[in-house]
């Protein structure tokens, strides 16, 4: 008797037990949705296929790690799964990408909450229609009329008014601006004898200078040359001039000659006395850089 009391008792306890887990399980009810973004989805562009469930207790949940998918469609990551801090809202997205246009219908997928002990609960995927990226065989084209192919292009303008904005700017910020000046280098004394050489012989050779005005203006640049260079001065006498100055009163010399003399000298005879004193104050001159100093 005891022993029939003790089984009617247990059996009283496991129905109970089944009661309150199965109304433990009927108010953990969960709400389940899924959705498809972007809602237009293209050949060889992303998108996602995304689950939502919503418990009325706080849980865990447990989707897939890969959904089944027909052959148009690949999955091309990862699931991410995301929930709110009170483990109500469970939500998972799916990137999937399109490989060929076609209306779609993907079975249902099981997610499971509360516990691999619960059943479970199945999730509808919309109906994903995939579009060609090219234009339907309906759609209307808009041709336009072709061009002449010998048309000459408009000439573009815009060029112009760039190149005259920046002449323009160009101007503006050099106008203030002062040329700097080319550096005029001072002669020295060999520098313009040389130069005044130069000139008496352009002068001669061009047959409007007598041969008495030639001497002078040679005796002179000579004289110049001496006072410059030695600090001689013509109270002084040529005899001041040392026996380093013989070059120098060679080339005098040639002037005095034909000066006391009184003659006019041939055309070959003034300029030979001119590279005779040209001569003498290049060899005075310091030696000209090489190209390579």
């Amino acid at each position: 008797m005891k022993t029939r009391t003790r089984g009617v008792a247990a059996l009283a306890c496991w129905l109970v037990s089944i009661a309150m887990v199965g109304n433990a399980y009927a108010q953990d009810a969960a709400a389940t949705a899924s959705y498809v973004e972007p809602d237009s989805v293209r050949i060889g562009e992303s998108f996602t296929i995304g689950f939502t469930v919503t418990r009325s207790l706080p849980g865990d949940v447990q989707f897939p790690a890969l959904i089944e998918l027909p052959d148009a469609l690949e999955q091309r990551g990862a699931v991410q799964i995301r929930t709110d801090s009170d483990g109500l809202e469970w939500r998972a997205d799916y990137p999937v990408v399109a490989w060929r246009p076609d209306t779609l219908r993907i079975a249902p997928h099981p997610v499971v909450v509360g516990g691999s002990q619960s059943p479970p609960l199945a999730i509808d995927v919309p109906v994903i229609v995939v579009r060609s990226i090219l234009p339907s065989d309906s759609a209307e084209l808009a041709l336009r009329d072709p061009k002449p192919f010998l048309r000459v292009r408009s000439f573009p303008w815009w060029i112009i008014a760039l190149l005259v904005l920046a002449a323009g700017l160009f101007w503006w910020f050099r106008r203030d601006r002062a040329e700097a000046p080319t550096p005029v280098v001072p002669l020295g004394p060999g520098g313009r004898a040389l130069q005044d050489f130069d000139a008496l012989r352009q002068a001669w050779l061009a047959g409007g200078l007598p041969g008495d005005r030639f001497y002078d203006d040679y005796e002179a640049t000579l004289r110049r040359y001496a006072r410059d260079t030695r600090g001689w001065s013509p109270a002084k006498g040529l005899r001041a001039l040392g026996e380093r100055d013989e070059p120098l009163l060679v080339a005098l010399g040639r002037s005095l000659k034909a000066r006391f003399a009184r003659v006019w000298g041939a055309t070959d005879g003034p300029i030979s006395d001119l590279d005779a004193g040209a001569a003498f104050v290049r060899s005075e001159m310091p030696p000209e850089p090489s190209h390579d100093e």
